[in-house]
């Protein structure tokens, strides 16, 4: 198991936007999934939303079922640093921008390991745990 402090891009971020709903919610998930685990964290749980984007949006990501369980809260404080974070990542992710350069996580879990996550190359910070599937 690795640990690791990612090397976050600069994040430059015009919030004005069209689709300001669905970015609120994309950085709604990041901040329930991460907010305790500062910003390499969040930015990890960003990027594993960039890595499942595929033909999809964020917003198709993190609302699809059963992928995201911070998509089940709405308690967050807008004005707080971490949210604020948490919507230059949303809106970098709306561009379809990568998050992470050096890592391509496709999965995190915190807890205890699951099933597929056995013999596979493991990121941890904080108390989340990152990892590409193979």
């Amino acid at each position: 198991m690795k640990i690791i402090k990612p090397i976050l891009l600069m994040i430059g971020a015009s919030l004005l936007g069209s689709d300001c709903s669905q970015q609120k919610t994309v950085a709604r998930v990041i901040y329930n999934e991460a907010r305790g685990e500062g910003k390499a964290g969040m930015a990890c749980v960003a990027d594993v939303i960039h890595e499942r984007m595929n033909n999809l949006n964020a917003y198709q990501v993190v609302t699809a079922p059963m992928q995201f369980d911070g998509i089940n809260y709405n308690n967050v404080n807008w004005e707080s640093k971490e949210a604020k974070f948490c919507l230059e990542l949303a809106d970098k992710l709306q561009r379809g921008q990568d998050i992470i350069l050096d890592h391509s996580f496709t999965h995190f879990y915190s807890g205890k390991a699951p099933y597929w996550a056995f013999n596979q190359k493991k990121t941890v910070i904080g108390n989340h745990t990152f990892l590409e599937l193979q």
